[in-house]
């Protein structure tokens, strides 16, 4: 077992979801030392640790007094900002654009600035890029190597054996004929362990307005919807977010590769291993 100490920089901001919104009324926008803060306030927790009596009678007051919640948020906002800031989960900066569109639509009951969130454990003040999604784009990155650099002779028995295989199984057959397998049991990738990477520096997150991209006709187009998202802040958008994180490859014995490869097995087998064995990698 051989173990790696990696530290990867982001050039474009990154985006790893975990498929919650954060609702307007769990964050806050508001004007930082030098520019606006985004602040995700922890609720639960602000009324579990408020103890000042005349506090907590104000602030029932607030959320009593009025059904309109558009109302109570702005004044919660006005009477209690210290209070919410000192209960934020987490914070970070925003983009113009994002503030601009939070300022203008703060007073919409039917407001849908709801932000994606981005991937962190629980409690965490800072983003995680989870093991699972390096590990997805280094396979990514070797699939895309060996598909274009693939001999011609070799590309053609590759797309061969992919296109035997059922229709719904094609891109799962290709793969394991870059790779040089037969099944899941026999992916190169199965020895590789990532350990999911914690973001650190100074300007490490952002929230932003993001668009989806597609080609038509091969012109690019982005649709007219708006993301609202967390990012990992990466060089290109003027971040320094350095990802720390661990790479472990265990060692395959033979007797395994035998055990998972049964002789009735072996015709099959040597369809998809042979095209790519030679002593390039």
């Amino acid at each position: 077992m051989k173990s790696y100490k990696l530290t990867l920089e982001p050039l474009t901001v990154l985006h790893v979801g975990t498929g919650y919104t954060v609702e307007p009324h769990e964050y806050l926008v508001t004007e930082g030392k030098t520019s606006p803060l985004y602040l995700r306030i922890d609720f639960d927790h602000l009324f579990d640790n408020l103890h000042d009596p005349q506090m907590e009678a104000k602030l029932i007051k607030v959320l009593t007094q009025s059904k309109d919640f558009i109302e109570i948020r702005k004044q919660l906002q006005k009477e209690f900002p210290r209070l919410l800031e000192s209960h934020c989960i987490y914070g970070s900066h925003v983009t113009d654009e994002f503030t601009r569109e939070f300022n203008s639509k703060i007073d919409e009951p039917n407001n849908l600035l709801a932000v994606q969130e981005t991937y962190r454990p629980p409690r965490s003040k800072v983003p995680y890029i989870p093991g699972s999604s390096i590990k997805g784009a280094i396979r990514t990155a070797l699939l895309n190597k060996y598909a274009n650099t693939l001999p011609a002779e070799k590309e053609s028995m590759v797309k061969q054996a992919a296109i035997q295989s059922r229709s719904s199984k094609v891109d799962t057959r290709f793969q394991q004929a870059l790779l040089g397998s037969h099944d899941a049991k026999e992916d190169p990738f199965r020895t590789l362990k990532i350990s999911d990477g914690k973001a650190a520096g100074k300007k490490v997150m952002l929230v932003g307005i993001g668009y989806n991209y597609s080609i038509k006709n091969g012109i690019p187009r982005d649709s007219t919807i708006p993301i609202y998202m967390e990012v990992i802040r990466g060089i290109l958008a003027d971040g320094d977010a350095k990802v720390s994180t661990k790479l472990t490859i265990r060692q395959r014995t033979r007797s395994c590769q035998q055990k998972h490869t049964p002789e009735k097995n072996k015709e099959k087998y040597t369809v998809f291993r042979d095209p790519l064995r030679d002593n390039s990698r």
